[in-house]
């Protein structure tokens, strides 16, 4: 299995309190995101291969459930289905549930540009090259001074060249793949 040549990773925050326009009745919401490079060990590589690997085939395979749904029922499946899929795929479950829900995203911006008169097609297959992230939200991970601590793979080594201001929120890792 080819690793990675190096991994980045990014980190959101996204604030809990919106910030008013003075002039506006709407609200703004501020998101602030770095990128910071990872060194991990062999071990660790192999893990992240592994969990894109799972995330590859959760895609394929809740792709194939939606073609086959779609074919007989012409509906596509619901929430709770993918849900289902996602108890057993072998990934952190806020990881396998972002997998899913952005597969859902694809499946119904096909029925848009359909309706729109747009000629669309399902989704594709996934193969490893077009793999490249894992996100994990809210919790799973945390930065610990030059270490960033992922659930799955334990604490990886990183190089952060400007430090990150901790607010209230969400944040959000975004483990990359760049090859």
């Amino acid at each position: 299995m080819k690793g990675p040549r190096y991994v980045m990773v990014t980190v959101e925050i996204h604030p809990d309190n919106a910030y008013k326009w003075p002039f506006r009745q709407t609200f703004m919401r501020v998101t602030r995101a770095w990128k910071f490079r990872l060194y991990p060990d062999k071990e660790q590589k192999q893990k992240l291969q592994a969990h894109l690997w799972l995330a590859k085939n959760l895609w394929n395979d809740g792709l194939e459930l939606a073609r086959q749904i779609y074919a007989e029922y012409e509906k596509f499946p619901t929430r709770q289905t993918y849900q289902e899929m996602s108890k057993n795929s072998g990934l952190y479950s806020l990881a396998s549930q972002d997998v899913l829900r952005r597969l859902n995203k694809a499946i119904f911006g096909m029925v848009a540009r359909r309706k729109k008169g747009i000629n669309a097609g399902f989704p594709r297959f996934k193969n490893m090259d077009r793999v490249k992230s894992l996100t994990y939200s809210q919790s799973g991970f945390s930065l610990n001074g030059k270490k960033l601590k992922v659930t799955p793979f334990g604490e990886i080594n990183i190089r952060k060249h400007r430090g990150i201001e901790e607010g209230r929120g969400q944040m959000v890792c975004n483990l990359h793949d760049r090859n």
